[in-house]
């Protein structure tokens, strides 16, 4: 199914980085994807992806989270539409739990939502790098 207006149009919502690193959703033909970067969480709430998707479509999505170094302290993963979690996890230094290390994570993304996921140290100030994707098929 074409994307917008035939397909092969720019990204509506997210920017335009070629590479796709950022907190943007990307679109290519009938695909979508996300790809937050290397972002360091401490003790703050701190956001890895935050888009919203296009007005007459929805993404059919698989999202993975992925901590990359050894966790000092629990953290807490969320992934919120319009505000509300509808995925939340505690990621204990001791655990590790199917939220995170990549697990994937099998969503329906409605038009006109707003997604954030967010990543937060629930025990101090210790500094940790989290990475999200998020890779999907766009229906208009």
């Amino acid at each position: 199914m074409p994307l917008i207006g035939g397909g092969g149009a720019g990204n509506p919502t997210g920017g335009s980085n070629p590479v796709g690193i950022g907190s943007g959703l990307n679109y290519v033909g009938e695909h979508a994807y996300a790809y937050s970067g290397l972002i360091t969480a401490d003790g703050n709430l701190t956001t890895l992806l935050d888009f919203t998707t296009g007005g007459q479509q929805y993404v059919e999505a698989w999202i993975q989270i992925f901590a990359s170094t050894v966790q000092a302290d629990d953290y807490e993963v969320n992934i919120l539409f319009d505000g509300q979690a509808i995925m939340s996890s505690e990621y204990e230094k001791s655990y590790s739990g199917n939220f995170v290390n990549g697990v994937p994570h099998k969503v329906i993304i409605p038009a006109q939502t707003r997604v954030q996921v967010t990543v937060q140290n629930t025990q101090g100030s210790t500094q940790a790098d989290w990475t999200a994707t998020i890779a999907g098929r766009v229906y208009a």
